[in-house]
């Protein structure tokens, strides 16, 4: 049992864990609360960890779960673990059960640093309408001596190699996985569900790619103008 206590506004977006299959308890326990901040940090939005509904059917776990959370936004999720990499099979459903969206989701099991990427992506597929919000804080300008703006700078490099990275290795499960889709009959009931995965791993690697993109920069401007 666990829980994520988060502060709950009148409309939180809720995530319930199905089952998780070749993850260990504490290990699909960080996967969802890695998940929920993704997600929060994301849409700015309260999350909530549901671990009290008992589901047997997914329609009716939604609906009981959407209407005790007074919420529209209820992700459904199964984890599935290899050694190393686990996929996340994420349902949105509204309180009345009804399914509005399912993206599947591979991520690295042990190279937590590219989790929050990731899920981040996540909250964007499963939400694209929600807006950036671009938070502004001034802080006092260090010492010009001490360094401090060329480590952030260095830092911010190292993270956008890291998510291009990331991004190289999404592109490439999704071009396989396409090449499957290719290799199938039209009449394989496997074909609907492989093309949803590649799209989503395709997306998750644009977005990365795009976040890379600009933490390098950001960097590479301060170093090369200070």
């Amino acid at each position: 049992m666990w829980s994520l206590g988060l502060l709950l506004s009148s409309a939180p977006v809720v995530l319930h864990l199905l089952n998780a299959e070749g993850l260990p308890p504490r290990g699909a326990t960080e996967v969802m609360t890695q998940m929920a901040v993704g997600i929060e940090a994301a849409t700015g939005r309260d999350v909530a960890l549901d671990d009290s509904t008992r589901c047997e059917d997914a329609e009716v776990c939604a609906g009981a779960i959407g209407t005790r959370y007074a919420t529209d936004d209820v992700l459904l999720v199964q984890l599935f673990g290899a050694v190393q990499t686990g996929r996340a099979r994420v349902l949105l459903a509204d309180r009345t059960g009804r399914t509005q969206r399912r993206v599947d989701l591979d991520f690295p099991r042990d190279d937590r640093q590219l989790w929050p990427a990731i899920f981040s992506g996540l909250a964007n597929i499963l939400f694209p309408a929600v807006r950036e919000k671009v938070v502004v804080e001034t802080t006092p300008d260090p010492p010009p001596d001490s360094g401090f703006g060329a480590i952030v700078a260095w830092t911010a490099v190292g993270v956008g190699v890291g998510l291009a990275a990331g991004g190289t290795a999404f592109r490439i499960g999704s071009n396989s996985t396409r090449d499957d889709v290719e290799g199938r009959p039209l009449e394989d009931p496997m074909r609907d569900e492989l093309i949803s995965s590649s799209n989503a791993q395709g997306l998750t690697s644009n977005l990365m790619f795009g976040a890379g993109a600009v933490s390098i920069a950001s960097g590479l401007v301060y170093l090369l103008t200070r």
